[in-house]
């Protein structure tokens, strides 16, 4: 990801330079020849000699084969750690955002729940100080004479609240 901040991020995965390459084969080649030479002169009397410079060079070809071919083996598992790497930071970006906006949604209905739950209390408060029922005062009587129903959907909204939303 670019601009991620951390160094080395960007970079492909590395590689051997040409230098590192052209050395290596030519350990390699000259290890097969020293092991033809050793093969012709095994007769020789100096052969253990040559043997026993023969080990100390193997651990260099060895050496430089191994950082060979083990950087062209590894460079495809940088290059899926690297990606898996991404698409982690990714997943957690999205997972952030989506706890934010959980976050402000609760807050948010926290909010709702108590204006609703005072507004029911400061409604039947008032209600019953002024021996008011329902939320129209003006129409405190029916035509038939009764008073109207209690504001019970006012009501309902604050249990609903209280079940929801429950304070701590």
């Amino acid at each position: 990801m670019a601009g991620s901040g951390q160094p080395g991020n960007d970079a492909p995965a590395a590689s051997p330079s040409r230098v590192a390459v052209v050395v290596a084969i030519v350990l390699i080649a000259v290890y097969i020849t020293m092991l033809a030479v050793l093969a012709v002169l095994r007769a020789d009397k100096e052969w253990d000699r040559l043997v026993y410079l023969l080990t100390g060079f193997e651990a260099l070809v060895f050496a430089g084969a191994g950082a060979l071919f083990g950087t062209t083996v590894q460079r495809a598992n940088v290059t899926t750690a690297r990606a898996d790497a991404a698409e982690a930071k990714q997943t957690a970006q999205a997972e952030r955002t989506r706890a934010d906006q959980a976050e402000k949604t609760a807050t948010a209905g926290r909010a709702l729940s108590a204006a609703v739950q005072t507004k029911a209390a400061v409604r039947a408060r008032q209600s019953a100080s002024a021996g008011i029922r329902g939320s129209r005062p003006a129409e405190q009587q029916l035509p038939n004479g009764e008073l109207p129903a209690p504001d019970s959907d006012l009501e309902e909204l604050a249990e609903l609240a209280r079940a929801m939303l429950p304070t701590e």
